[in-house]
């Protein structure tokens, strides 16, 4: 009667001293989501700091937070989710004191993201470009006043949960 128990706690055992891998960013755990986005990114300049903070696909989404800051104060912060709606993705975005907007994938591939909302404010297009396993780009861009305007993010990656 131990020797099954025994062979199970071995097997545990076994198991337990094995390595873990992850998933290629997890694409094999939600595909059809940009699992390239996961982590975190920064861009640094002199005067401001912004970063994005994206989790791992599951559950059909991938959720980021991202925030700007001066000096030490934070003087922005917006919240993301990239989900499936129907057969293709949206983005909500939730930027600090607006509504939320909702963007819908115009160009989805391994290395690029294209949402667009024709009727949003500002932006209209939100871009993500991989150029890299550790750079990213993000454009955001539309008409504001009838002139066309694009501000651009080159993020590095950096680990996630330091200063």
């Amino acid at each position: 009667m131990q020797a099954p128990l025994l062979r199970g706690g071995l097997l545990a055992a076994v198991l337990l001293s094995l390595p873990v891998t992850a998933l290629p960013a997890q694409q094999a755990a939600d595909p059809g989501l940009p699992g390239w986005l996961t982590g975190c990114w920064r861009q640094a300049s002199a005067t401001l700091v912004v970063e994005e903070m994206w989790l791992a696909p599951q559950g059909g989404a991938m959720v980021a937070t991202g925030r700007t800051l001066r000096q030490d104060s934070m003087i922005a912060w917006e919240q993301l989710v990239v989900r499936r709606q129907g057969p293709g993705l949206v983005l909500e975005a939730t930027p600090s004191n607006q509504l939320r907007a909702t963007f819908t994938a115009t160009l989805v591939s391994d290395t690029l993201l294209r949402f667009e909302n024709p009727q949003h404010d500002f932006p209209q297009v939100i871009r993500y470009e991989r150029r890299g396993p550790d750079s990213l780009v993000a454009v955001v861009s539309g008409t504001v006043r009838e002139r066309q305007r694009a501000i651009t993010f080159e993020y590095g990656r950096v680990p996630c949960g330091l200063p």
